[in-house]
């Protein structure tokens, strides 16, 4: 399974470099995104970061112990699905931006 897990990341990694030598910076629009709060980004879990049988897939940020803060959308978009998981995936928001 380890072995497997190895070689599914080794080919990702080359794909992404092959892609990222494919884009160039003027490709992207700066200063496009915002972050999705009015606090200091402290992240407590970071994309891509190694789970027990898993890859994270987002960012987590750190809100000092507190809830009801308001969430803005990082950029101009629409909210393309919403998930609600008890436990291990929580909620998310997943929004599609115009320029993909």
């Amino acid at each position: 399974m380890l072995k497997y897990l190895f070689i599914l990341c080794f080919v990702s990694l080359l794909t992404y470099q092959t892609r990222a030598q494919e884009v160039s910076k003027s490709d992207y629009p700066q200063n496009y995104f915002q972050l999705p709060l009015d606090l200091a980004p402290i992240i407590s879990g970071n994309f891509g970061e190694i789970r027990t049988n898993h890859f994270h897939t987002g960012l987590d940020f750190k809100t000092n112990q507190r809830e009801g803060y308001p969430v803005y959308a990082s950029a101009d978009g629409f909210i393309s699905r919403v998930r609600v998981q008890i436990g291990g995936g929580g909620n998310a928001l997943y929004i599609s931006h115009p320029n993909g």
